[in-house]
C-alpha cells in the first residue's frame, strides 16, 4: 500500500514539474502596444541558450518559433531590415523599425551597442520612465544578451 502511494506521489510530482517546465517555456513575454507603435521584451537566458541565439534576430526568430510575436524583415546590404512586427507595418518611404536597449551596465557587453546621446541621427528614447539607448546596430549584427529589454519602436524618417 505504502509502495503505491509512493508510486503516485512521484508520478504526480513528475507531471507537476514537467507542467512547471512547459508552462515557462510558452510564457514568454512580449509587450505591444499597438497605438504608440512599441514592441519590447526583455531577453531570457533560457530562451538564448535552447535555440544558441548570438544576434537578435536569432532570439527573434526564437520569438516567433514560440509564437510571442511575428515580424516580416527584408534583406539589405546592411543585413536583415524589419519592416512589420505583428502586423504594424512600416511605410518604406517614411517609417523604420528603430531598436532601442537598456543595458547601460558597466559590465554588459551590450554597453557599446546603445547610443543614449542625442545625435542628428538618434536620440534615447524613454518607455515607462526608463531611459533606452538607440541601437547602433541591426538586427543580423547586434547582439543578444540575456537581462537586456530590447524596444522596437516605429519611426518616421523625419522626426
Amino acid at each position: 500500500m505504502k509502495r503505491k502511494i509512493l508510486s503516485v506521489v512521484v508520478v504526480v510530482a513528475i507531471v507537476a514539474m514537467m507542467l512547471c517546465v512547459l508552462i515557462s517555456c510558452t510564457n514568454t513575454k512580449v509587450n505591444i502596444d499597438p497605438e504608440k507603435k512599441v514592441v519590447s521584451f526583455t531577453a531570457e537566458e533560457s530562451i538564448i541558450k535552447k535555440y544558441n541565439c548570438e544576434f537578435l534576430i536569432d532570439y527573434m526568430n526564437a520569438l516567433m518559433d514560440k509564437k510571442a510575436f511575428t515580424y516580416v524583415a527584408n534583406d539589405s546590404t546592411y543585413g536583415k531590415f524589419v519592416v512589420s512586427i505583428n502586423d504594424l507595418k512600416a511605410d518604406s518611404l517614411t517609417e523604420y523599425w528603430a531598436i532601442y536597449g537598456d543595458s547601460k551596465t558597466k559590465d554588459s557587453k551590450e554597453q557599446e551597442y546603445f547610443s543614449y546621446t542625442t545625435t542628428e541621427w538618434s536620440k534615447p528614447y524613454t518607455l515607462n520612465g526608463k531611459e533606452y539607448g538607440y541601437a547602433n546596430l541591426g538586427v543580423s549584427s547586434l547582439p543578444v544578451e540575456a537581462g537586456v529589454t530590447y524596444v522596437f519602436v516605429l519611426t518616421s524618417y523625419t522626426a
